[in-house]
């Protein structure tokens, strides 16, 4: 197989003022670090190639400042306030990059909003990054797989070979919390999964395999008897067959 190595790129102004985008590998879960890749009888989720391959693919942009969420009710009404660090308040520019603002409930149908969103709200994380990919790149932005995080990005792409701005997010705001709660989120904490992808056509099509119907119907019940030994044999069949290693670094 031969490989080529492309190029992604993240420019910011404030490089060395806010925490960086990282390969996903830097963001992997210390409980799955932990986990046993093994249960007898059965190999857990540490086992699973596909599983892996989420945590590790493409490039995470993590939380730029602190972030204080705030519920309470305004008017009878439920309001929920997203704010970064007071200090930065007092610099517009700064906040203006690194902030969070919103858009109007008009912008987003209801229907499609995210089922377990606190309030019926779109926010956006304003983020300092600029990215560039190679010519026929585009990116994929996306909640970060298989974490647990307080907010569900709205998912997008983006022809980042030709977008010369910096790229913001929108969200909705997941976490539970009561009447005047106040929450707070860390710095660097995993944002946003970015995925470079190479653009191309595709056309699909669907077929009968019949072959394996043919198989299919001709298994009896003494064969099934060996399945759970042949699965057993096979665990590994993906990973040493069919699956490739991949390469973000």
């Amino acid at each position: 197989m031969k490989f080529t190595t492309n190029k992604i790129t993240f420019t910011s102004s404030l490089e060395g003022v806010v925490p960086h985008p990282k390969p996903a590998t830097h963001f992997i879960p210390e409980a799955f670090k932990k986990f046993k890749t093994s249960e007898f009888p059965n190999e857990t989720v540490k086992a699973c190639m596909p599983f892996l391959d989420s945590l590790v693919s493409g490039y995470i942009i993590p939380t730029a400042t602190a972030i204080k969420a705030t519920y309470y009710m305004e008017k009878e009404e439920k309001i929920l306030r997203l704010e970064v660090p007071n200090s930065l308040t007092k610099f517009p520019n700064l906040c203006s990059l690194v902030g969070i603002s919103d858009h109007s409930p008009r912008q987003f149908p209801r229907s499609m909003m995210d089922d377990k969103a606190l309030v019926p709200h779109v926010f956006k994380f304003l983020s300092p990054w600029r990215i560039k990919t190679p010519p026929g790149y585009s990116c994929l932005f996306t909640q970060p797989f298989n974490k647990n995080l307080d907010w569900k990005i709205i998912d997008a792409i983006v022809d980042t070979d030709d977008h010369d701005i910096a790229i913001n997010f929108p969200f909705f705001w997941t976490k539970p919390l009561k009447l005047n709660e106040e929450y707070n989120v860390d710095a660097g904490v995993p944002m946003v999964q970015v995925i470079p992808f190479k653009r191309e056509s595709w056309k699909m099509e669907t077929k009968i395999d019949y072959e394996d119907k043919q198989r299919s119907n001709n298994i009896t019940k003494n064969d099934l008897r060996f399945y759970p030994i042949t699965a057993t044999r096979f665990k590994d069949w993906y990973k040493f067959k069919s699956w490739n290693k991949k390469s973000f670094k």
